[in-house]
This record gives structure tokens, sequence and C-alpha cells, in this order.
């Protein structure tokens, strides 16, 4: 009787923590460290993306309307979602909460995709699965942190492995092809939704792809995944190309800055003891003493070889991923994985692996140690929920209160400070913030992409003119009439025109000032388009290769 009762109240509180995670998109407040960055690029994308700009890569209204080249750097894989959904709401908080509860619902989906190649039991691979949804990280980065990319990101993570054993474990020439497509649409999901999470696989998948092929002795197969691998780049090349190469226009060292991170180390170990963010960083423990304490009661016990040959894997991956959120000992390691930002990032891999050992808990019926493991990461959950919920002090925060939607700080020109001042100081000014005197200007149109305007110079000399837009180098000032204008930027950053006298002798000229697309961005969208048509070959071939029902 105890023991039925015991577990009727395991599935009772695993059940309510998983319920809890599907609806607490829409119940909780999203004032979390990134929530003004992407409820401010949720209002502006979608907004420009129905008004026809399929890809903008300029936020117009960001940083009071001097603008701000985010998503030349952003992958906008999430917010052309975003994009779709602002079709039935464009609120971006709906938008927000929307895409949380499709990321939870799609990530538990693909994990058990994964999962079932790797376990016999539909039962044990479905928990595994819900658990990889409602694990204490998960509820970090979607409440806490609101890092709603990195939340779309662990859609993807589980399709790269499954690629993997697809490829190794299947002999059928159509299984095979599988093996690439889903490893193209992975890999290219992956870079179009989050950097850091990206370069984290790229550093784990060759460990997993090397121990599991040793094992399979079957090592020619990883061609297969790899070949999927570079269609994935192909397709995200829409966004790899033009953002490689422009990184040398902003200031990407505010990365890295950990001085804007409110004096956080980026360790969970260290920045538990800072007072600021408990919740956080006891969250963040949390997920790694259990990833800890499962790999250790599990590996030590499980006699089964083929169980213990997959979590051996983990437990490396596992091992590599503490070890990387040890303060000091990781610093070299860190060095050449910057683009990670956070050591304790590397948590990624704790979900995954602690989802895997669950999985293989159920399959081989040790009930008593799945239910503790249950019990814990539940409650932990559920702590965590309405424990933050009842401090949070913003609770009635809106998003219409945050000032000149403001972007990252490595957005902004490499005056930094005087940028940020400027902005304030001319938040209510027009298009143009000042003028020569001897030069009469008037504005005949202004889009989010162009400014057309007219201008005479009366005085002797050359004029100069001040755009309330910040500088990029897609910007490019155009003479309409016969006259020329020419563009340069001052020390901070803003747009300034130059208009020679001697070009306005025979009165008014007209000027366009247009954010054009460079040949750069035009050859990645190319290339992207040859990796989707590679793509829809392949899946073509898929279906036209099933075999002809019987008549």
């Amino acid at each position: 009787m105890r023991n039925n009762l015991f577990e009727k109240a395991v599935w009772f509180v695993f059940g309510t923590a998983i319920v809890l995670q599907f609806i607490m998109p829409f119940v909780y407040p999203i004032t979390g460290y990134d929530a003004w960055i992407h409820l401010n690029w949720l209002e502006q994308f979608p907004r420009l993306f129905r008004e026809g700009n399929l890809y903008p890569r300029w936020m117009p209204d960001s940083f009071w309307g001097f603008g701000s080249p985010a998503f030349y750097f952003y992958p906008p894989l999430t917010y052309w979602c975003g994009s779709l959904v602002s079709f039935i709401n464009p609120s971006p908080v709906f938008i927000y909460q929307t895409l949380g509860l499709l990321g939870t619902i799609a990530s538990v989906w693909t994990c058990n995709l994964y999962l079932r190649s790797i376990v016999v039991s539909k039962r044990s691979a479905l928990m595994g699965a819900l658990v990889y949804g409602v694990f204490p990280y998960r509820f970090i980065d979607l409440y806490l942190r609101n890092a709603l990319g990195e939340h779309i990101a662990f859609v993807f993570l589980p399709l790269i492995f499954l690629t993997v054993e697809i490829a190794l474990n299947e002999s059928r020439r159509k299984a095979l092809l599988h093996s690439v497509i889903i490893s193209g649409i992975a890999w290219g999901g992956l870079f179009l939704v989050n950097i850091p999470t990206a370069m984290i696989v790229i550093v784990i998948t060759p460990v997993y792809c090397i121990i599991r092929a040793y094992d399979k002795k079957k090592y020619v197969r990883l061609v297969l995944p790899l070949s999927g691998a570079f269609l994935g780049v192909l397709i995200a090349m829409i966004y790899l190309l033009p953002m490689v190469s422009y990184l040398p226009f902003i200031k990407l060292s505010h990365l890295w800055d950990l001085q804007t991170c409110d004096g956080n180390s980026g360790y969970s170990l260290i920045d538990i003891f800072n007072g600021k963010n408990r919740y956080f960083y006891i969250g963040l423990n949390l997920s790694l003493f259990i990833g800890i304490w499962l790999a250790h009661r599990f590996y030590l016990r499980t006699k089964d070889f083929g169980s213990r040959k997959i979590s051996s894997v983990f437990l490396i991956l596992l091992c590599t991923a503490i070890f990387l959120q040890i303060p000091y000992l990781s610093y070299f390691a860190n060095i050449p994985l910057k683009f990670i930002q956070f050591p304790y990032r590397w948590n990624i891999l704790i979900v995954l692996a602690s989802s895997v050992y669950i999985a293989l808990y159920f399959q081989k019926e040790e009930k008593k140690l799945s239910q503790c493991f249950v019990i814990f990461s539940s409650i932990v959950t559920i702590i965590l929920a309405f424990g933050y919920f009842i401090t949070m002090d913003g609770f009635h925060w809106q998003y219409k209160h945050i000032p000149g939607h403001i972007d990252p700080p490595e957005y902004v020109t490499p005056s930094v400070d005087k940028a940020k001042n400027s902005f304030k100081n001319h938040e209510k000014d027009g298009l143009i913030l000042t003028t020569s005197d001897s030069l009469h200007i008037h504005i005949l149109s202004a889009t989010s992409r162009r400014i057309r305007f007219t201008a005479e110079n009366i005085g002797s000399g050359d004029s100069v003119v001040i755009f309330h837009k910040m500088s990029f180098p897609t910007w490019e000032l155009r003479s309409l009439g016969a006259g020329s204008g020419l563009q340069f930027v001052d020390s901070i950053g803003r747009v300034i025109v130059l208009l020679e006298n001697e070009k306005h002798q025979s009165g008014q000229l007209e000027y366009s000032l247009e954010l054009e697309k460079k040949p750069i961005e035009k050859t990645g969208e190319l290339i992207t388009c040859l990796g989707l048509a590679i793509l829809s070959v392949m899946v073509l071939i898929i279906i036209s290769s099933r075999n002809p029902k019987a008549s």
C-alpha cells in the first residue's frame, strides 16, 4: 500500500512539473536579463516582416531611432518563427510566450526521436524526453534568463546525435539519406538560432562520433552526418557570411566584458555568493549536481554492457561540462571558445546526458533510482518556479516602459558612452539632428530603409547635415540629380553627409540615403538557396522512393 501511494505521489509531482513547464510561459513575467532585448526584437522584426521585408537585418527603432545592425549579427530563425506567430497576435509578449511553449514541445519531440534510437522501450524514451523539457536548466533559460534563442536551440541538439546513430546503425539507403537530411536541418537550424550552442556542439560532436564509431567499427559512415553538417552550413550562409564579414564593425569585446554583466563571473559556483540572482545560480548548481549524481549512480550500478557503452559517452561529455565550469581550471580551455561567453552554458550537455540516463533507468526498470530523481528534479523545478515568482519585483513590468528600444552594447558604435548620451539627448528629434545655417533641407519621404530629401545650399561654403541614424556599411547616399554628396561618420558613428557647394549652383538637388544590400549579403542568399535546393532534391528522392501501395 505504501509503495502504491509513493508511486502515485511520484507521478503526481512529476506531472505537476511537466504541466507547469507548459503553462508557465503564459503566466510568468518576462523580466529576465535578456527580456528587454528579445521583446524589442520581437516587436520590430515581425513588424518589418509583415511589411514585406522578409529578412530585416537593420532594426530602425533601436537606440532612440538611431537604428541598430542587430540582425547582421544575431541569428534570425527564432524571429522568423515569431513573425509567423505575429499574424495571429503582434504583441511581443504573446510571441515570446508562444515560442517558449512551442520550443518546449518541439524539444521533447526531437529528444524522444533521439532516445528511441538508443533505447528499446518507448516508455523510457518518452520519460527521458520529458525530463529534457522540464530540467531545471531549461527553466532557467526560458524564465530567469529569457534566453529565447538558446531555448529554441534545444530543439536541434538531439537531432545532431540522432543522425550519427542512424548512420551507424542503419543499412538501408533511404535511412542513410535520412541521416544527411536531418543533419542538414539540425546544423542549419542550430546556426540560425544560437551561436554559443552551435559552438558547444561543434566541440562535443566529434567526441561523440569517434566513440560511437569505434564501438560500431564503421568510421566511414560518419561521412553521412558530416555531409549533412556541410549542407547545414550552406543553408545558414544567408546569415553566416554577412555576419563574419561585418564583425570588425561592432564592438564584440563587449560580449566578453564581464563588467557589463553586473559583476558576475559566469561561474555558477562563485556567483551564488554575489547576493544577486540567487535563484538563477541555485538552479545552475542544482542542474550541475543532478547531472553528477545521475552519472555516479547509473554508471557504477548498471551491469548491462550496451547501456554502459552509451552512458560512457555521456559520462565523458558530462565530465567535460563539469570541468569547464570549475573556476580557473577551465580558463585556458575557454580561450578558443569565447563565443560561448559564459561557462554555465555547458549545462546544456548536462541536460542531454541526464535525459539519456533517465531513459536508461526506466528501460532497466530501476524504479527506485528513477523515482528518486523524478522527485528531486520535479521539486526543484516547482520551488524555482514559485520561489522566483513570489520574489519577482517587476511583476507588473510592461514592455512599453523600455526607453529607446535599447539593443545589446556590442551593437553600439565604438565610442559607446558618447553614443548613448547622444541617443538620449536627441531622443525626440526628427530625422535631421543638425544642419548648416546656409543649407535648406526638405524631407520628401522616409521609411525604415530609405530617406529621400532635397537640399539647397545658399551659402558660399560646403554644408554638413547630420542624420538621426547610426552609420553602418550598408547605408549609402545616392544623388538623384546632377550633384553629389559624400557620406561619412562622426566620432560616435552617426551618419553625416557633406554637400559640396559647387554642386548646388543649379538650385535644389535630390538625394536618397538608402539601406542597401551589399554583394556579401546577396552571395549569402544565393548559397542558402543552393543549400535549400539540395535539401529539397533529397526530400523528393525520399518521397519518390516509397514503395507503391498494393492495388
